[in-house]
């Protein structure tokens, strides 16, 4: 079995973004798929090329898929061949308005992993990682009071 990378996204703009630089890194529609709740995934869907399906899914409700994920109306899910739980991490965040997306293939894997984690970065965003260094230490905890350097005050 091919691998599948699979990227479950909160914002539909970030899984637009991520179809978006897919197609425009080579990859082809038929490796992207698309599946999330019909009224945020349209846009990305047809973003990907391809005209969506559309069908009920048990737990989720009315849902669109495209690409591979389209194959199987009562269980597309199952193409990805994950765990029940993981599984049910998917289909909760389908239910909450988020979309999955898929690569499908194996072809340039790591540049696909590193298109669908930029998707995620707004524009102007450092992608470093971790929290902002604080200045002081008032500002990482605001009821730290000033230190005056006598330890026996403390």
């Amino acid at each position: 079995m091919p691998n599948i990378i699979v990227k479950l996204f909160r914002d539909p703009r970030h899984a637009a973004r991520a179809v978006a630089a897919l197609l425009a890194k080579g990859f082809k529609a038929e490796e992207i798929g698309v599946l999330g709740k019909s009224e945020v995934s349209l846009e990305v869907a047809m973003k990907a090329g391809k005209d969506p399906s559309r069908w009920q899914l048990t737990g989720v409700g009315e849902v669109v898929a495209v690409g591979p994920l389209a194959q199987d109306e009562q269980a597309p899910l199952k193409i990805l061949g994950l765990p029940v739980d993981v599984m049910g991490y998917y289909e909760m965040g389908l239910k909450v308005g988020g979309v999955l997306l898929t690569v499908h293939g194996g072809r340039k894997e790591e540049e696909a992993r590193r298109l669908l984690h930029q998707a995620e970065v707004e524009p102007g965003e450092k992608t470093g990682g971790g929290f902002p260094k604080a200045e002081s230490m008032t500002a990482s905890d605001p009821i730290d009071a000033k230190m005056t350097g006598d330890f026996r005050r403390y």
